[in-house]
């Protein structure tokens, strides 16, 4: 809604976080996968506040699982978010191109499927 309302800021911000949580829900999943004792909720609250700790967590967690790198962020979709999330841009369409970065962040989660 925030798209086809012309909300552009809050359109990257909503993509985004559904990005974030897909790095906390993998994290979590590949972490279980090889410490089930672990409390999860005590360690992430730590970095949980901290989206470049988050992202840090998911790509060693990855590399480790996977015992290859992941696919890292693109630097200017990164640069992007944290330009409308921490300096508060105001974003235009054209700009923005907030379409594409949802189409991006969509794109990103299907490719770390792994069968």
């Amino acid at each position: 809604y925030c798209l086809m309302d012309g909300y552009y800021r809050e359109t990257i911000t909503t993509y985004n976080v559904s990005l974030e949580r897909f790095f906390e829900y993998s994290t979590e999943a590949m972490l279980l996968s090889v410490a089930k004792e672990i409390d999860i909720d005590k360690l992430w609250k730590n970095v949980k506040n901290q989206y470049e700790r988050q992202l840090e967590a998911y790509y060693y967690m990855y590399a480790s699982q996977f015992h290859e790198l992941p696919q890292f962020l693109e630097p200017r979709k990164v640069e992007l978010r944290n330009e409308v999330v921490h300096k508060g841009k105001l974003a235009g369409e054209a700009e923005a191109k907030a379409k594409a970065f949802g189409e991006y962040c969509f794109n990103y989660v299907r490719s770390t499927y792994k069968n």
